[in-house]
C-alpha cells in the first residue's frame, strides 16, 4: 500500500504547474532574482513532517512554457504584439543574465524570424527599454554563427536593417546595437 500511495504521488507530480497567466509577470522578476517561487514547494520524500524541497525541474518547465506561450502568441499575431514581444524579450534577457542554457539557444535559433518579421516593433522596444538590447544583439548576432551556420549572412543582415536601426533607435544607440555584431 505504501508502494502505491508513493507511486502515485510521483506519477501526480509529473505534470507541469501552470502560471496563472496574471503571475507571469511576477513569476519573471522571480525567476530574475532566483525568488523561490511556493506553488514549487512540495513535500519532501523521506523527510520530517512538514519539511519541503524545491522542484526545480517543475520551475524550468513552466519557465520553458511561458517563453513558448509568448512566442506562439507573438508567431500567431494576436492582439497588443509589443506587450507580447516585451514579456518574451525580457525572458531572454532573464535567461541571459541566469545563464540558462535551454532558452539561450532557444532564442538564438528563434528570435531572427520574430525581428525579420516585426523589425520596427523590436527596435522601438529595444529604444524604449534599452537593457533588453545587449541581449536581443547577443542572440542575432549568434544566429549567424550558432553552429557555424549562416555566417556569410551577417553582413547582409546588418545592412540590409542598419539605416532602420539608426532611424528607429537613435544613431548613438544604433551604433551600440550594431557593435553586437562585430565588423
Amino acid at each position: 500500500m505504501k508502494k502505491l500511495i508513493l507511486i502515485l504521488l510521483v506519477l501526480a507530480g509529473c505534470g507541469t504547474k501552470q502560471i496563472p497567466k496574471e503571475r507571469d509577470s511576477q513569476f519573471m522578476l522571480d525567476r530574475l532574482l532566483s525568488i523561490e517561487m511556493a506553488q514549487f514547494r512540495e513535500p519532501s520524500f523521506g523527510g520530517r513532517e512538514g519539511e519541503t524541497s524545491y522542484n526545480q525541474l517543475e520551475e524550468q518547465k513552466a519557465w520553458s512554457g511561458l517563453y513558448n506561450q509568448y512566442k506562439a502568441k507573438i508567431e500567431k499575431g494576436e492582439p497588443d504584439i509589443a506587450k507580447n514581444l516585451k514579456y518574451w524579450l525580457f525572458i531572454g534577457f532573464v535567461a541571459q543574465t541566469k545563464n540558462d542554457g535551454e532558452i539561450s539557444e532557444a532564442f538564438t535559433t528563434d528570435l531572427m524570424p520574430v525581428f525579420e518579421k516585426n523589425p520596427e516593433q523590436v527596435l522601438t522596444i529595444l529604444k524604449e527599454l534599452p537593457f533588453l538590447a545587449p541581449s536581443a544583439g547577443y542572440y542575432l548576432n549568434n544566429y549567424f554563427g550558432f553552429e557555424d551556420q549562416r555566417a556569410e549572412e551577417k553582413k547582409g543582415f546588418v545592412t540590409k536593417y542598419t539605416d532602420l536601426v539608426n532611424t528607429t533607435m537613435g544613431a548613438e544607440e544604433g551604433a551600440k546595437f550594431l557593435g553586437y555584431f562585430g565588423k
